[in-house]
């Protein structure tokens, strides 16, 4: 209901300003208005304004704002579940974005997410790098650390388990020192799954129970039930019923 809410708001303000003039800032509204569109799953509708917002910047010279349409309109084709088609629109993305912004650094991140989709772990591994550099030159930290994280997936994603493992607990150490709770419950419960593949079963709980904690802190329901699954998994591996 907020999305359609939004939706009408947008197409509104969208109409005032093209009256005005206002075509930088018309195109502006349709970037929230993709997102809306997209969230509704009404792709075809979020592809057209996505695109008409695209041809607003590109006329304008405006090639960051183009550079974020590109990436919203490579989360839509995500979503669609066309990562092939994601991946490009994000390589034009950042072909648009400066060197060393925040935008380039999250589209970075973002294709590296998706070229792990494909099974292109190389790949994935140099823009997880990209974007961790940038985020450091461009003082973002966090966004720093997210790309680590994600560094360390990849290695327990190659069954480098030991320096997988090594690296998610000085993430999640991280995360806890930037008090980023969801990050530090994420790293637990990955550490969590690793141990419950190397048959390591009372780390397994321990991690786990961690992770579920801090979900439920952060009333996150989800990740507290998965965090709990394997948990409940790992008690039974160790032959342990729990109510």
């Amino acid at each position: 209901e907020r999305h359609d809410e939004a939706i009408r708001a947008y197409s509104r303000s969208r109409s005032l300003l093209r009256a005005a003039g206002e075509l930088v800032e018309a195109a502006r509204t349709e970037i929230g208005w993709t997102d809306a569109l997209m969230y509704l799953d009404r792709y075809r509708e979020a592809r057209r304004v996505g695109r008409r917002a695209l041809r607003t910047f590109l006329d304008q010279g405006d090639a960051r704002r183009a550079g974020r349409v590109l990436m919203n309109l490579g989360n839509l084709e995500y979503r669609r579940d066309r990562p092939l088609e994601a991946v490009a629109l994000y390589r034009q993305a950042i072909e648009h974005l400066p060197d060393d912004s925040m935008d380039t650094a999250i589209a970075d991140y973002n294709l590296g997410n998706i070229l792990v989709q494909t099974g292109d772990l190389e790949s994935a591994e140099r823009r997880y790098r990209r974007a961790q550099e940038r985020a450091l030159e461009s003082g973002h930290e966090l966004i720093a650390l997210h790309a680590e994280y994600a560094l360390a997936g990849l290695e327990t994603a190659r069954h480098r388990y030991r320096t997988g493992l090594a690296e998610l607990e000085r993430c999640g150490a991280a995360f806890q020192r930037a008090g980023h709770r969801r990050g530090l419950g994420n790293c637990l419960l990955d550490r969590a799954t690793v141990f419950l593949r190397l048959h390591m079963v009372r780390e397994a709980a321990r991690e786990a129970e961690r992770a579920q904690k801090e979900f439920q802190g952060l009333g996150l329901q989800l990740e507290a039930s998965r965090a709990a699954f394997v948990s409940g998994v790992a008690e039974l591996r160790r032959g342990r019923w729990r109510n």
